[in-house]
C-alpha cells in the first residue's frame, strides 16, 4: 500500500483527493496547507499547516503537489532530497533553471517526478500519441487544439491571475494544448504512420490531419465570433518559416469563407524589426487582411489593446451617413451639384465592406464643389460611420442668387438682399390681398394704413334744432381694376397661298418646348410683336383720361349709393 501525502489544499485538490481515496493500493495520508480550514474539508486524514513536519512524522512515498505554480520547485525537492517521489500539478515551473534542478535532484535521489499532464491518459490522446508513434498515416500535417473556460475565480492570493505567479493562460492553461500543428510538429504520427483517432463528429476513427482539419473549422463555423490566426516568422524554435505557409493559407481560406473577421499576428522575437515588418506587410497583400507583429512571450497590455483595435477594424461596414449642409438637401436630385456629389458618393460606397476601409482618406470624395471630406465619427461597437462634407462657400451664394434672382457673392451682398426684400415684402403684404381680388373677379382694393389716413380737424355742424361735430378724413386708396387689352398681329404676306404658309410656318414652330413665342416673323417674335401691341394700347391712355379716371373712381367710392353711375371721358 502506497502512503500519500498532499500539499495544497485548493481548487484542483478536489480532483486529487478523490481520486487517491478510489484507489485500492495507495492511501492519502495526510494533506496539508497553511489555511486549516481549507485542510479540514477532507476529514479521515491528517490535517498539518507545516510541510516539513508533515515530512518529518510521516513515511511517505509520493508527495503530491497541488500548490501554486511558483512554489512546485521548492517543495518538490524538499520531497525527493527525502527519498519522496513527486507527482507536481503542470506546469513543472515558470523558470528554465528550475526544470535541470527537479531532474537532476529527482536523478541524485533516485525517486521519480512526474508532472500531472492527464490530458496524456485520456482515451483519444493515448490514440493519438499511438499514430503519431506509429506513423500509421504518415506525416503530421496539421492540427488543431482549443480550450473553453471561466477565469479562475477564489484562489489563493489571486495567484491565478498574476503573471508573476501562474505564468497566465499559456502556462496554466495552454500547457494542456497545441495551437496550431505545422509540419515537422511532434504529435501526429507514430513508428512513421500518421494516428487514427476517434472524434466526436464520427462514430468510426480518422486520420488525424483529417480530424484537426475538421476541429479547426468547426472551430471557425461554430464556435468563434472572431479569429486570431497565429503564424510564426521562423525567428525561434526548429521550423523555419517555410513550414507554416500551407497551414497559412489553408487556415485563411477557410475564415475568409466563413466571413467571420480576423486577424494575423506573426509571432516573433524582434516584433519591430525591419525584415519583420516587411513580412507583416506581405502578409497583408497576398490575403488583403490586416496583420500585426507581436512577441507572445513577452505581449503587453499595449499590444492586446493594439489587437483588438485591428480586428475591430475587419468588422463589416454597417451604415454610413453622410451629413451635407441643409441647403443642398434642399436642392432638387437634378440639380448638377447634387447630382455630382450623389454620384460621388455611389462610387466610393462601391469598394467600401469593412470599417478598415474607411480610413487612410478612402472616402475623400473628389469634386470641384466640395471643399473638405470630414470623418466625424466611426463606431466600431456598431460598424456605423458618420461623414461631414462640406461644400466650397461659393456655391452656396450662386444658390442663394439664383433662388433671389439677384447676384449675391458673399455674406455683404446676403445682408443686403435681405434688407431689399424684406422692405419689398412689407410693401407686397399690403397689395396682396388686392391683387389676389382682382385675379379672382377682375377688382381690388389696397386698403390704406393707420399712417397714410390724414384726419382734419374737428367743425361744429348744425342739423336742425340740433348740433354735432365732424370729422373729416382723407386717404388714398389704390384700385386695381382688371382689364384685358386685346392686340392683333396681321403681317401681309402676298398670296393667299403665302399667308397658309406663314400659318403652317407659325404651328409648326409652336411645337417647340418654347412654343409660340419665339417664332421669327419679318425679323421679330411673336413675343415681342406682342408686347409692343400692348404697350401700344396703354401709351393711348392720355395723362388726361388717367386723370378723369381716377377722378370718376373717386366719385363713385366717395359718392356712390348704389345706384347707376354713368361716366364720359
Amino acid at each position: 500500500m502506497l502512503k500519500i501525502g498532499l500539499v495544497g489544499c485548493g481548487g484542483i485538490s478536489g480532483v486529487h483527493v478523490p481520486a487517491w481515496d478510489k484507489m485500492d493500493d495507495a492511501q492519502l495520508v495526510a494533506v496539508c496547507d497553511i489555511r486549516p480550514e481549507k485542510a479540514e474539508r477532507y476529514p479521515g486524514h491528517k490535517i498539518y499547516t507545516d510541510f516539513d513536519k508533515m515530512l518529518e512524522e510521516n513515511d511517505f512515498d509520493i508527495i503530491d503537489i497541488c500548490l501554486p505554480t511558483f512554489l512546485h520547485c521548492e517543495f518538490a525537492v524538499k520531497a525527493m532530497k527525502k527519498g519522496i517521489n513527486v507527482l507536481s500539478e503542470k506546469p513543472i515551473s515558470l523558470k528554465e533553471s528550475d526544470v535541470g534542478l527537479l531532474f537532476s535532484t529527482a536523478k541524485e535521489n533516485g525517486v521519480k517526478y512526474m508532472v500531472a499532464q492527464v490530458l496524456r491518459f485520456w482515451n483519444e490522446y493515448e490514440a493519438l500519441k499511438q499514430i503519431y508513434d506509429t506513423k500509421k498515416y504518415g506525416e503530421l500535417i496539421s492540427g488543431t487544439m482549443w480550450r473553453l473556460g471561466g477565469v479562475p475565480q477564489g484562489s489563493w492570493n489571486d495567484w491565478y491571475l498574476k503573471k508573476e505567479l501562474s505564468g497566465l493562460i499559456p502556462f496554466d492553461l495552454h500547457i494542456h494544448d497545441l495551437d496550431f500543428l505545422v509540419p515537422e510538429a511532434a504529435g501526429n504520427l507514430e513508428n512513421e504512420k500518421e494516428r487514427m483517432v476517434k472524434t466526436p463528429w464520427m462514430e468510426q476513427a480518422i486520420p488525424f490531419r483529417e480530424a484537426a482539419e475538421i476541429g479547426t473549422k468547426k472551430v471557425i463555423a461554430e464556435h468563434a465570433t472572431i479569429g486570431l490566426m497565429i503564424t510564426c516568422d521562423g525567428s525561434f524554435g526548429e521550423l523555419p518559416r517555410e513550414n507554416f505557409l500551407q497551414a497559412e493559407e489553408k487556415t485563411v481560406k477557410e475564415l475568409k469563407k466563413q466571413g467571420k473577421p480576423f486577424l494575423i499576428l506573426v509571432n516573433t522575437k524582434k516584433p519591430y524589426r525591419e525584415e519583420t515588418q516587411r513580412q507583416v506587410k506581405e502578409l497583408e497583400a497576398k490575403y488583403g487582411v490586416s496583420a500585426m507583429a507581436v512577441n507572445c512571450d513577452q505581449l503587453r497590455k499595449e499590444d492586446i489593446l493594439q489587437m483588438l483595435e485591428k480586428i475591430l477594424y475587419e468588422f463589416p461596414l454597417q451604415q454610413v451617413e453622410f451629413y451635407i449642409p441643409k441647403w443642398v438637401e434642399l436642392l432638387e436630385d437634378e440639380h448638377p451639384l447634387k447630382a455630382e456629389l450623389l454620384q460621388n458618393i455611389r462610387e466610393v460606397c462601391k469598394n467600401i465592406l469593412r470599417l478598415k476601409d474607411i480610413t487612410g482618406g478612402n472616402m475623400e470624395l473628389t469634386s470641384h464643389y466640395i471643399s473638405q471630406t470630414l470623418l466625424q465619427s466611426m463606431d466600431l461597437s456598431t460598424g456605423i460611420v458618420k461623414i461631414r462634407v462640406e461644400v466650397k462657400e461659393q456655391y452656396y451664394y450662386e444658390m442663394l442668387s439664383t433662388l433671389a434672382g439677384v447676384t449675391i457673392r458673399g455674406e455683404y451682398d446676403l445682408v443686403q438682399t435681405i434688407r431689399e426684400l424684406s422692405a419689398r415684402r412689407e410693401e407686397y403684404r399690403k397689395v396682396e390681398d388686392a391683387i389676389h381680388a382682382v385675379r379672382r373677379c377682375g377688382y381690388g382694393v389696397v386698403i390704406p394704413g393707420k399712417e397714410e389716413i390724414q384726419i382734419e380737424e374737428p367743425v361744429v355742424i348744425h342739423q336742425g334744432s340740433k348740433y354735432g361735430v365732424k370729422i373729416k378724413s382723407v386717404s388714398p386708396s389704390i384700385h386695381m381694376i382688371q382689364a384685358k387689352i386685346e392686340t392683333e398681329i396681321a403681317p401681309i404676306v402676298g398670296s393667299e397661298q403665302q399667308a397658309e404658309d406663314l400659318i403652317s410656318y407659325i404651328k409648326e414652330s409652336a411645337k417647340n418646348p418654347e412654343g409660340i413665342w419665339n417664332t421669327n416673323i419679318f425679323g421679330k417674335s411673336v413675343e415681342q410683336l406682342v408686347e409692343d401691341g400692348i404697350r401700344n394700347k396703354i401709351a393711348q391712355i392720355t395723362e388726361d383720361s388717367q386723370a378723369k379716371l381716377q377722378d370718376s373712381m373717386q366719385k363713385i367710392v366717395n359718392d356712390s349709393r348704389g345706384g347707376m353711375v354713368c361716366i364720359i371721358i
